[in-house]
């Protein structure tokens, strides 16, 4: 009821501002099958989500999700100096799943590294995003409040503007940005969502952003600089303990980010480039135990097309995503944005959280991997098809008697065997339909070829694989 009293004396007071204020925002729904979702035909109905490798627990063999997303966006342009600007969603990843309550659950089980994530971490049911102020000065525009950014293409910081996008990369601070010519020079001081607001529970966050902008030439590319400290109650950055029935604080620890990107279009070929690196010190019980651990991880990502004619378009992606070395005294895997994402099945879900309602099927990210996918796009009218291949391995696997990292959840274990490294393949074909400019409807039918590092159950003996099939349907509309 407090919510609804809350949305209905925003309305009002947005209404009191009639000729200047706007809503924007979206509004998307989900249903897809997914055949053989725990990758075997092997019983996992006792496996545990700790010291069981790759093993999904659960008892059904395929999974159905049906969800939505929304988030509404209200803006008011006070005067010429001020305008302001918010974002409202429901639940964790701005959604929830239909015919039941809002999933208002972030990634309940395993830290992973997500250093640079900043999905909401407390559980009410309606999630302010975005509040903030732009505030335009002779010298600069500057934002107050929470707000929202992006960098690059968007594989670590993404302000997820898309349709289709459920996170958002949000700060609480004040951040300025200073143009001279075609120079963008942007500082910013924040600090981080996080459950435990004051004290050794804050994350504070410092950076740059230097851009060369010239859309003369279709040409952009700069450096972006930040560094992360958080607190030693933090428990918005946490690992499982040992024993799988609790977490341990990451207690005090110092990151930074240095992300490089660069993007060049001409007039039938464009390509870009990011490289994420991220290093610090000070983060304790990312392995279980109290003491500090540095961090150190890189990724590598690459985007081309091609325009073959006015109907067809090759794309091409790669990249490559350090997972963690299973050396005790080092953390270095990295995840990128879950708005980032290569493929409908792989990467995609979190296929832990079917049968576990303390997690989100969304919370997925690419992570220790090696990938490269071709796509060829038909567009023709409203309808665009999109036929992909998908290709990755592992760069980092458990050894036996070894330290080892459970990259989907986020934990160490000791490894009692030796691990593949093969991932799969993937194929995907897709459709989208332009129903109007502002309704998309898509469609699509996957074939994921399961690889053999996900056989590893942490036993002598490794498990049955089965391919998986999935096909769904997706409608969002932007207003």
């Amino acid at each position: 009821m407090k919510y609804s009293i809350a949305i209905l004396v925003l309305a009002a007071a947005f209404n009191t501002f009639a000729t200047s204020a706007n809503f924007k925002g979206s509004l998307g729904f989900e249903t897809t099958r997914i055949q053989k979702y725990r990758r075997t035909n092997a019983n996992t109905a006792s496996a545990s989500l700790f010291n069981n490798g790759e093993a999904i627990p659960g008892s059904i063999e395929d999974a159905g999700i049906q969800t939505y997303i929304f988030r509404l966006n209200p803006e008011i342009i006070v005067n010429d100096h001020v305008s302001v600007f918010s974002e409202l969603s429901s639940g964790h990843a701005r959604g929830g799943n239909i015919g039941g309550q809002g999933n208002t659950n972030n990634q309940g089980t395993g830290f992973g590294g997500k250093f640079y994530q900043s999905a909401p971490s407390s559980s009410d049911i309606i999630h302010v995003n975005q509040a903030y102020m732009d505030i335009y000065a002779d010298i600069a525009t500057f934002k107050v409040g929470r707000f929202s950014k992006h960098w690059g293409l968007g594989a670590v910081i993404n302000d997820g503007k898309r349709a289709g996008d459920r996170f958002v990369s949000r700060y609480d601070g004040i951040e300025g940005n200073f143009n001279v010519g075609k120079l963008y020079i942007t500082p910013y001081w924040a600090k981080i969502d996080t459950s435990i607001h004051h004290l050794q529970g804050s994350i504070r966050d410092i950076g740059v952003s230097v851009l060369y902008d010239d859309p003369n030439n279709d040409m952009k590319g700069g450096l972006l600089w930040s560094m992360r400290k958080s607190g030693s109650k933090s428990n918005a950055m946490v690992v499982p303990n040992t024993t799988g029935t609790g977490s341990n604080n990451l207690s005090e620890s110092s990151i930074r980010m240095f992300n490089l990107f660069y993007q060049k279009d001409w007039k039938n070929f464009g390509f870009g480039l990011e490289i994420p690196f991220i290093d610090g010190d000070g983060a304790k019980n990312i392995y279980g135990t109290n003491s500090n651990t540095g961090v150190k991880s890189i990724s590598y990502l690459g985007e081309a097309h091609l325009n073959l004619s006015s109907n067809f378009s090759l794309f091409l992606n790669g990249g490559y995503i350090t997972g963690d070395s299973n050396d005790n005294t080092e953390f270095s895997a990295m995840y990128l944005n879950p708005n980032y994402n290569i493929a409908e099945i792989m990467f995609n879900y979190n296929l832990f959280a079917v049968e576990n309602p303390n997690l989100n099927v969304h919370d997925a990210a690419i992570t220790n991997a090696t990938y490269a996918k071709l796509a060829l796009h038909y567009k023709r009218s409203q309808w665009t098809w999109k036929l992909g291949l998908l290709w990755a391995q592992a760069n980092e696997t458990a050894t036996a008697g070894s330290q080892a990292w459970q990259h989907d959840l986020g934990y160490g274990y000791i490894a009692a065997a030796n691990q593949e490294s093969d991932l799969g393949y993937e194929a995907d074909l897709s459709f989208d339909y332009q129903w109007n400019p502002n309704l998309i409807l898509t469609g699509f039918l996957s074939y994921y070829a399961v690889g053999e590092y996900y056989a590893f159950n942490n036993t002598a003996s490794p498990l049955n694989l089965e391919d998986v099939i999935a096909g769904g349907m997706k409608l969002n509309l932007n207003f």
